[in-house]
């Protein structure tokens, strides 16, 4: 999912704390593709964003999650 795109990716300097980051985003990223359909991504703002990860359940609900970033 090309949200978690860079969470989700190991890195040789990263030591147990991040490799249990990054497993932790993969379990979500996979989570959210074996229980949604139709993933989209929201953005809004710039610097302090609101990030919405929205898709459709089976049945045929709206579902997902938000969440901050900081981009500098």
């Amino acid at each position: 999912m090309i949200c978690f795109r860079i969470a989700t990716l190991d890195q040789d300097w990263h030591g147990p704390t991040e490799r249990n980051s990054v497993a932790k985003y993969r379990n979500l990223a996979q989570l959210l593709k074996e229980k949604l359909s139709d993933i989209q991504v929201f953005r809004v703002g710039s610097v302090n964003i609101d990030v919405y990860i929205v898709g459709t359940t089976e049945s045929g609900d709206l579902a997902g999650l938000s969440t901050k970033v900081i981009e500098t």
